[in-house]
């Protein structure tokens, strides 16, 4: 059913109920108390200045203006429901790329760990074959952070053998960075 026939019947149907279904006005009384003949009590229908039962055809110009309204409303929310649906697709293109971002840079470290632990094994080799007290002499001018890793991949029996060269307050704070325990130095003689 189209919305123009839709009016028609709604006007159709308000105009029976006006004029009655015999074709006479009711003149505010109920249809079907007229239909229903002098025996019954006429009920009175609540008459208003702006009663659109009087005017169909500006209950008709409200009807329109109304669905024109509905309808501009209805197109409104579809703009906004499309524009929802393009930011929704851009925040998950978005989401997508910041993962993607996030997988590279987990590949990305785990790439410069396996090179640094490489790096680290390889300086631990070298200097495990260097004299004892030149590899101290080097460990005092190299970095903390390396130093304590080199010595942490070294063989025990050669870490304690450089420590030893070492200054006593240096080999101290190396071995408590490296995790060996206060028992373990003093067993040691430190």
């Amino acid at each position: 059913m189209t919305i123009r026939s839709l009016f028609l019947a709604t006007v159709l149907a308000l105009t029976m109920v006006s004029v009655g279904p015999i074709g006479f006005a009711t003149h505010g009384y109920a249809a079907d108390s007229v239909a229903a003949g002098d025996g019954v009590k006429k009920k009175r229908l609540p008459v208003a200045a702006d009663n659109p039962l009087r005017d169909p055809l500006h209950l008709l110009e409200e009807l329109e203006t109304q669905r024109l309204e509905l309808e501009a409303r209805g197109r409104q929310l579809d703009d906004q429901e499309k524009e929802l649906n393009t930011l929704v697709d851009v925040l998950g293109k978005r989401i997508e790329a910041l993962k993607s971002l996030r997988e590279s840079i987990r590949e990305e470290r785990a790439k410069e760990k396996a090179m640094d632990d490489a790096n680290i094994a390889r300086l631990a080799k070298i200097y495990s074959s260097m004299k004892a007290k030149e590899a101290a002499g080097q460990f005092k001018n190299m970095d903390r952070r390396t130093a304590v890793k080199v010595l942490k991949v070294m063989r025990e029996k050669v870490a304690s053998k450089i420590l030893g060269k070492m200054d006593a307050v240096e080999a101290a704070s190396l071995a408590d960075e490296l995790g060996i325990s206060l028992a373990e130095r003093r067993r040691r003689g430190r």
